[in-house]
């Protein structure tokens, strides 16, 4: 069983070579590298760097593509939804989102020269982190996309018009989008030497997680069952979530991978969420990860309340379990 954590927020190389001597001292195997837009465009070089970094202390990479086109889960903004607007979902009363839509074929090829850095850079693994539909939080009963990427591929798909309200085929239709993505971005990552991980957001359907870990070029399949943030029983909620998770796995001899949070985590909760990481390392969880290094303590709107104690927690866990 191997044990990660994301790291983001430093390119300062002197300091990272710090931090990632502390994680393999701790007994971390694997680190996730965030790697936005913003990465990719002004700090290409640097992020190679970290990469070689990382692994010469020992540690397996993954890079992340954060934020990617909005499309990715992560707090980074994307400036192609600014330079490329075609590529934008478009929301159920014809406005424009600030998210790409996986159906555009521009966004692919725009992903196609994230994975070719990726891959000049050396790292292991790409982790495609929580791929979406754009979903309106502040406005209900809004949805996406019916972009006129959708439109062409819905129409050829069912030889029917795209409809004006959301129905079970056009959430049929959401899905089959993010699996087709999905086996375009992990095909074009495998061929590029690339290993291949998928964190899907908790509370898929277990047919749409099974679809996805039948992809040929896909290795680990995740989730992140972040229960103090979506306000679930932590422990029943991870333990739910790594079943449906493992079933779906197991059926494509696929690994499996649980995040855990230490972002947003009140300091009363500390010994829940250490608790709730022994579920799926009772369950037989290929890896466990946790979002993220430091308990998030230098990104104030998610640090969690008391980081250095909640951190100092995580790596005496760490430690225990290192040898599992």
């Amino acid at each position: 069983m191997k044990i990660g954590v994301s790291y983001f927020g430093n390119r300062i190389l002197e300091h990272v070579e710090t931090d990632m001597n502390l994680l393999k001292t701790v007994g971390f195997d694997f680190v996730v590298h965030t790697y936005s837009e913003n990465d990719f465009e002004f700090y290409e070089k640097t992020m190679h760097d970290i990469v070689k970094i990382s692994k010469n202390n020992g540690l397996e990479v993954w890079l992340d593509p954060w934020g990617l086109g909005g499309f990715f889960g992560g707090e980074a903004y994307s400036s192609w939804i600014m330079k490329y607007p075609k590529i934008c979902q478009i929301d159920s009363i014809f406005e424009k989102v600030p998210a790409a839509c996986p159906n555009n074929e521009k966004f692919k090829m725009l992903i196609k020269t994230w994975i070719k850095s990726a891959a000049k850079s050396d790292t292991d693994f790409v982790f495609w982190d929580e791929p979406h539909f754009y979903q309106h939080f502040s406005k209900s009963g809004l949805w996406c996309c019916r972009c006129p990427s959708c439109i062409k591929k819905f129409k050829g798909k069912y030889n029917t018009k795209f409809p004006l309200k959301k129905s079970s085929r056009v959430e049929f239709f959401k899905k089959e989008s993010i699996i087709d993505f999905l086996s375009f971005v992990t095909d074009t990552a495998e061929k590029e030497g690339l290993r291949n991980a998928v964190c899907i957001l908790p509370e898929a359907e277990e047919s749409f997680l099974t679809k996805i870990a039948s992809l040929p070029g896909l290795e680990i399949l995740a989730t992140d069952p972040y229960g103090i943030l979506f306000g679930k029983p932590l422990k029943d909620y991870v333990k739910n979530e790594t079943r449906k998770l493992k079933r779906a796995a197991d059926k494509f001899g696929k690994k499996f991978q649980i995040w855990t949070q230490a972002f947003k985590v009140p300091r009363d909760k500390h010994k829940e969420v250490i608790d709730a990481m022994d579920i799926p390392l009772g369950l037989g969880a290929d890896s466990i990860a946790v979002w993220g290094y430091k308990a998030c303590k230098h990104i104030s709107s998610i640090s969690s309340e008391s980081p250095d104690e909640l951190w100092g927690m995580i790596e005496e866990w760490v430690m225990k379990n290192e040898e599992k």
